[in-house]
């Protein structure tokens, strides 16, 4: 799938780092969002890093599932995404990358809002926006399946709570497993 992450997935530079120079060239981007504007057909995501920030372009060219996935994306949402860099056909003289965009053709929800649990609907329950239910200890409803993170339904979702939710899925697995041998 478009969206997935491999190994060889490296920051090619970073976002304030582009030029006319990069034009016709593959990149892999990583960063924040500074702003997302939808207008229907186009999608435009300022994506920042501690070096400035560079457009994201979505169009009638990225493949749909990006497209929707870009669609679910808000301001400070981090992202990967791979594209090729090309010339914006409105050029902003107020920032250093203002004369390209990059073209998305991957990308990759790192931390946000916009689980992505539908292909575990037959094994663990989803409320309305496809978060799991589960426990304080991440255990779901089926026995060994636990989840973290920004899939599970909760009232905060930073990366924080991410990386206690990690924590406390681990433990919990590892008590299943051990009561599984005992």
């Amino acid at each position: 799938m478009s969206e997935l992450l491999t190994k060889e997935d490296k920051r090619t530079k970073y976002c304030g780092e582009f030029r006319e120079s990069d034009i016709g060239q593959k990149v892999c981007v990583m960063g924040w969002v500074q702003r997302a504007r939808d207008l229907g057909s186009l999608i435009f995501i300022d994506l920042r890093d501690r070096s400035g920030i560079v457009q994201l372009a979505f169009d009638e060219n990225t493949p749909k599932d990006v497209f929707d996935r870009a669609f679910a994306v808000r301001s400070e949402f981090v992202l990967c995404a791979k594209g090729s860099v090309r010339m914006r056909s409105s050029v902003n003289d107020t920032i250093p990358t203002g004369k390209v965009e990059i073209a998305v053709d991957g990308l990759f929800v790192a931390i946000g809002h916009a689980p992505d649990n539908g292909i575990f609907s037959q094994l663990i329950d989803l409320d309305d926006g496809g978060y799991a239910d589960s426990d304080e200890s991440c255990r779901t409803k089926t026995p060994g399946v636990f989840v973290a993170g920004d899939c599970r339904k909760k009232t905060v979702r930073q990366l924080t709570t991410a990386a206690a939710d990690g924590s406390a899925a681990a433990l919990a697995a590892c008590r299943y497993i051990d009561a599984l041998e005992n």
